[in-house]
């Protein structure tokens, strides 16, 4: 699957509030397991912090993750928080189960 273009006239920095979805490799249902949920949203919430930005809301379904999120001061950025939060939450599957976590970029709405 081709990465969900970026909207042209949003840089993704600063404040601002985002919907977005993250699916898995191949919609693999793997957050039926209590377990991969949690090593994800420990990821997640970290590469928040790092990123300047607050996760309000999430929602694991078995093959993808719904994130309402806001990037909280000038710093904040949507693009540097998901690029993070994948490589390290997938870089952690990897070792556990060996196969990739997700699919190739995510998909976003800004919203107001």
């Amino acid at each position: 699957m081709a990465r969900p273009p970026r909207l042209p006239s949003i840089s993704y920095v600063g404040p601002a509030a985002y919907f977005v979805t993250v699916c898995t490799h191949l919609r693999a249902p793997v957050f039926v397991c209590p377990a991969l949920v949690d090593l994800t949203l420990v990821h997640f919430l970290q590469a928040a912090g790092v990123a300047d930005v607050a996760v309000f809301a999430y929602c694991f379904m078995p093959d993808h993750l719904h994130m309402l999120v806001m990037a909280t001061s000038k710093r904040g950025n949507l693009d540097a928080f998901m690029r993070r939060a994948k490589q390290s939450s997938g870089y952690a599957f990897t070792q556990a189960r060996g196969s990739p976590l997700w699919q190739t970029g995510y998909h976003d709405r800004v919203l107001r």
